[in-house]
């Protein structure tokens, strides 16, 4: 959850999963926004787990690039609008994959470690795009 410019709230697809998971952690989210709450600190357990996900990340990347694909990658040094911009010319163009792509309306965000051509007609064309996030993990989590 993000704070906008005009006092609003700008959620994302985290969010919403929380709330239906636990209404009251939606509440602190916000309350923090005016509050100065505690936060569990983040251990060396979860830092390697980052550390693991963004190499696995990276590897599936690698493994896309090694099948020739044709891959725009949205820089994360760039600020919401111009990413979702970027995103969206890449699909415009009609790319297969589009990695740390970014789609935005407000109030909502999204983020999505791969977009990935699909033949599905939409707007865009005779093709559309899935959303594939890379998760490290055994087995599904129906949360995400």
């Amino acid at each position: 959850m993000q704070r906008t410019e005009n006092g609003g709230y700008r959620f994302s697809a985290t969010d919403l999963v929380n709330y239906l998971g636990c209404r009251h952690a939606t509440y602190l989210d916000i309350r923090s926004f005016t509050e100065d709450l505690e936060k569990a600190e983040s251990d060396e357990t979860m830092r390697l787990l980052q550390r693991k996900g963004l190499d696995h990340e990276k590897a599936y990347l690698e493994r896309l690039r090694s099948e020739g694909l044709d891959i725009v990658e949205i820089d994360r040094a760039g600020g919401l609008r111009e990413r979702a911009d970027a995103t969206r010319a890449a699909m415009a163009r009609g790319v297969d994959v589009i990695f740390q792509a970014v789609l935005y309306r407000e109030p909502w965000r999204g983020d999505a470690d791969f977009l990935v051509r699909c033949s599905r007609s939409s707007v865009l064309g005779d093709y559309s795009y899935e959303v594939l996030d890379t998760k490290l993990g055994k087995k599904a989590k129906p949360g995400y």
